[in-house]
């Protein structure tokens, strides 16, 4: 741990005090270990940044606030996600799912189409997996067969997310809308 600590230090020092935090790309693989194509690559996440510079609500699957600059890494530098064993995912699935139905008051989707296929869930489920498709072959991104197996596990899960807030009581999703606006880390006290 301090050695990467000592290496990510190094990098921030390398490139100057204006890069607030630098994007990674993540190459997802399959449980087979083939790259996962598609709506899965790129993959740029934030793994390297100053402390003072970025700050989290505490939310699943939420992205950091980066205050700066952030600096992209070339592709040569990556780091890769191996999935959870085929034994362990239906209940990661369904932890994360519920987690993330009791944080979020509404997602948030540019496209109105998903918003509404969301709405809709779980009777919309096919269609999620669809649209996510499509949109990948707009996008011109490559697409496997394992990508559209984890493509059809993503459409899943957004349907499990949507179908639990939908099914939320009055009380659930004014919680949700109260830990979304101020964040799981501020409400518990958590910060330094």
């Amino acid at each position: 741990m301090q050695e990467a600590q000592r290496r990510d230090e190094a990098l921030l020092e390398t490139v100057g005090e204006e890069v607030s935090a630098f994007s990674v790309t993540r190459v997802n693989l399959s449980h087979n270990k083939k790259p996962l194509l598609g709506p899965f690559y790129p993959d740029r996440q934030i793994r390297i940044f100053r402390k003072d510079k970025v700050t989290f609500k505490g939310l699943v699957h939420e992205f950091p606030i980066v205050h700066g600059r952030i600096y992209h890494l070339p592709e040569d530098y990556y780091i890769l996600h191996i999935p959870s064993s085929k034994e362990f995912w239906p209940k990661k699935f369904t932890y994360y799912a519920y987690l993330e139905a009791m944080e979020y008051y509404r997602h948030k989707a540019r496209s109105r189409l998903r918003r509404a296929l969301w709405r809709l869930a779980p009777l919309s489920t096919s269609l999620i997996f669809v649209y996510l498709v499509v949109r990948s072959l707009i996008l011109r991104e490559p697409l496997n067969f394992p990508s559209l197996i984890f493509t059809f596990r993503l459409a899943l899960y957004e349907s499990l997310v949507n179908t639990l807030m939908n099914l939320r009581s009055k009380e659930e999703s004014l919680r949700a809308k109260m830990i979304e606006e101020r964040g799981l880390i501020r409400l518990l006290k958590l910060e330094e």
